[in-house]
């Protein structure tokens, strides 16, 4: 969902100053401006307060050697390579360093260190102006379910590939869908759906939505609606809710990116916010056996929520690992499973979690 989250960094960091956001904006146009040493400075500023943000330490590198501060972006990128993700090596920013032993080296460690591993088939397809962004699975029929951003329509996918409209275009109201998840106990199925304008757009545009999103409830053998919750105002504008999972008791806990998590307890008519941390930026989200949450904040990592205190603290990751960039995340197996999709490269990855 990097389009939309992307979109959101933009109407909603420029509000909060010294938010990392914000300053990666005012570092981003800096660099634009040609004032690097300011853009590194502002750079070296987000990479203090998300230290696991490759994106960052990249940036940060491109501005160093702008500035002519060879040594210290040469340490920048190391660090970013450590990671295992990947830098542009033909972007003009590295020209003064091109024939750098150590650059080389680095670009000769970073293609061997994100080499893809080609181990997956194609499950099935879908047509190409389809914009899936989520995908869920219900254990009892088989059947998965598959969500367009572009056509506001949701698609049942049975077990032998044969594709049929769940839940044509808008109906019931439905929007962009985005995170889907099945309640296999109520045999519901709930999904994120809102209008975010051009990112990207609807096939039938509808204004009187514009910025508001809702979760979808709907009864997963039949495609009944069975109720709508709206995201409510919140600091001049709708909460956009962005995936969901569900408890076994019922309750519902939404990501809304800048805007927290938020609750629908089972039941209940309206959701409420559960909690907010200064510079998470929430997307996937996943419920462990033990009833934890992990929830993914986009430039930090990979946050545990204990859901009965809202206390949170973020997942240790040992050096050389970054879980930042996650869209998709799942619990499975004692490890989490995500979707990276907010760094280079775009992967499947799954970290194991230790027995606490």
């Amino acid at each position: 969902m990097s389009s939309v989250v992307l979109t959101l960094l933009m109407t909603v960091a420029a509000s909060a100053q010294d938010h990392p956001f914000e300053i990666a904006q005012r570092a981003g146009a800096a660099y634009e401006g040609g004032r690097y040493a300011e853009a590194a400075d502002l750079y070296a500023r987000v990479v203090q307060l998300l230290p696991r943000s490759t994106a960052a330490r990249v940036s940060v590198a491109r501005a160093l050697i702008r500035a002519g501060r060879t040594d210290a972006a040469l340490e920048q990128l190391s660090k970013a390579v450590d990671f295992g993700v990947r830098f542009d090596a033909a972007d003009p920013a590295w020209t003064p360093v091109r024939s750098d032993a150590r650059f080389v080296r680095l670009e000769s460690q970073m293609r061997a260190r994100t080499t893809p591993l080609i181990r997956s088939k194609v499950a099935f397809t879908l047509p190409k102006d389809f914009v899936p962004e989520n995908i869920a699975f219900d254990p009892k029929s088989g059947a998965f379910f598959a969500g367009s951003m572009y056509k506001a329509k949701i698609v049942r996918i049975a077990p032998d590939g044969a594709v049929t409209d769940f839940i044509p275009s808008r109906r019931d109201g439905l929007l962009s869908v985005l995170g889907m998840k099945v309640d296999v106990a109520r045999r519901e199925l709930w999904a994120v759906a809102g209008n975010y304008s051009d990112s990207p757009p609807m096939e039938v545009d509808d204004p009187a939505t514009r910025g508001k999103a809702a979760l979808f409830r709907f009864n997963v053998d039949d495609g009944k609606l069975l109720g709508t919750y709206w995201g409510p105002p919140k600091d001049g504008e709708h909460v956009q809710f962005n995936d969901l999972v569900v408890t076994p008791e019922g309750d519902v806990y939404a990501t809304a990116g800048l805007q927290g998590i938020w609750r629908l307890r089972a039941g209940a008519a309206t959701v409420e916010l559960f909690l907010t941390r200064p510079g998470a930026f929430f997307n996937g989200i996943a419920l462990s056996p033990d009833g934890a949450l992990f929830a993914a904040s986009h430039f930090e990592g990979v946050i545990r929520i204990d859901p009965a205190s809202a206390t949170a603290s973020l997942v240790d990751l040992p050096p050389g690992m970054a879980l930042g960039g996650i869209d998709g995340l799942y619990v499975h197996d004692g490890s989490l499973v995500a979707i990276q999709n907010g760094t280079d490269p775009i992967r499947v990855v799954r970290a194991w979690l230790n027995r606490r």
